[in-house]
């Protein structure tokens, strides 16, 4: 018999997760060692502003969802304070605002580049750790960032993405895969899943979570093939529409649920919800796995170490919808598959083959955060789902 869920997901938390990112602190300039390679940390390596915010995400997320003993709520909490000092004192561009997207090692700007992306993830933290604070000074900063998001990125049409130092519009090199696209439904999807957490912790920004989830809906949603399109001109014309991603149309799939819960649509959207997460497993899942995406009409199979968490995440969503144990089932099969092939000794490999070799690539860098496993950890853990 297998344990429950809960009791599997805490002891991956509390035993492996922690421990792990807690050990990654920098003592001497502050911040998170930026890369760590499987076997030691890089403590020359870049240090990224999407990475210090998923991390302060995660310990102020444990601290606000994990039963924790005294000792350990005060560790993740100065955890997460320590992650929030960098972004503030480092990262934060005090002179015209905005986040740049990466430092040294010592702190010194690298790339000055602004793009919706980072300040999003900023803002995604910013709200949970003053979910877990409610310190006014955590709560002003957010609400500088969303109204630097607002007031910066949005016209008339959306929001552009990506910005120099000085806030003028650049090509969208970052989030595009090469295309230079404009518009993408990541940095889209990922602005809504921040305004969500800003609204959801403060009541404030819900017309702008209305307005970003309104975009996904009917600008982004591919009802016809069951699919989120990725890449897009100014006027939302498709670019690369032969392109598909498994790990976000799934992702997708429960965080626009989580919009449409706050902002009151649910009721309406539920079945254009479902059928994204239907149409995404029924291509893409194998019976162990979610492969990662076709790209040019070939079919990349190996095993992400985040589209697994995201469509754990994606199934148990779809059977809240739905009470059908088959998204269950499959859960589990994808859990089982994790945890023989995709967990290590410190952290989660990034990706390994369909044959279950794992690449030689970081296990924590710029986009290698305790971020879609301890999401994963955590919806589970506050949905309260056995299988």
């Amino acid at each position: 018999m297998n344990r429950s869920i809960d009791e599997e997901c805490l002891t991956q938390i509390k035993e492996r997760m922690i421990p792990f990112w807690v050990s990654l602190r920098d003592k001497t300039f502050g911040g998170y060692i930026g890369e760590h390679s499987g076997i030691s940390m890089l403590p020359h390596a870049p240090k990224g502003s999407i990475y210090h915010a998923r991390i302060l995400w995660f310990f102020s997320t444990c601290a606000k969802v994990l039963p924790l003993e005294t000792e350990q709520k005060n560790l993740v909490l100065d955890a997460a304070e320590q992650a929030y000092r960098f972004i503030r004192n480092v990262l934060w561009d005090t002179q015209k605002t905005g986040v740049y997207w990466s430092v040294d090692w010592t702190g010194k700007a690298l790339d000055t580049d602004k793009h919706i992306y980072a300040l999003a993830f900023t803002l995604y933290g910013l709200s949970a750790y003053y979910s877990a604070t409610k310190s006014p000074e955590v709560l002003a900063f957010a609400q500088e960032v969303f109204n630097c998001m607002e007031t910066k990125c949005r016209n008339k049409q959306g929001y552009l993405e990506q910005f120099d130092i000085d806030w003028k519009a650049i090509p969208n090199t970052k989030l595009s895969d090469g295309s230079g696209a404009p518009k993408t439904m990541n940095s889209m999807l990922h602005v809504m899943e921040a305004y969500t957490e800003f609204f959801n912790a403060t009541g404030e920004g819900k017309s702008a979570l209305e307005y970003t989830y309104s975009l996904l809906m009917d600008k982004v949603l591919n009802d016809k093939l069951g699919r989120m399109d990725l890449f897009f001109d100014e006027d939302y014309q498709v670019k690369n529409g032969n392109e598909k991603s498994y790990g976000h149309d799934i992702e997708a799939s429960w965080l626009l649920t989580e919009a449409a819960k706050a902002t009151g649509h649910f009721d309406d959207d539920k079945a254009r919800i479902l059928r994204l997460a239907d149409c995404t497993i029924a291509e893409g899942f194998d019976g162990n796995a979610l492969v990662n995406e076709i790209k040019e009409g070939i079919t990349d199979t190996d095993r992400i170490w985040w589209v697994q968490a995201e469509a754990i995440v994606g199934l148990v969503n779809a059977f809240q919808i739905t009470g059908d144990s088959g998204y269950l089932s499959k859960a589990r099969a994808i859990w089982d598959y994790t945890k023989t092939h995709l967990i290590g000794d410190k952290e989660w490999f990034n990706a390994v083959t369909i044959e279950g070799k794992a690449y030689d690539r970081p296990i924590a860098g710029m986009w290698k955060c305790p971020y879609h496993n301890g999401r994963m950890f955590m919806e589970l853990l506050k949905r309260h789902i056995s299988f």
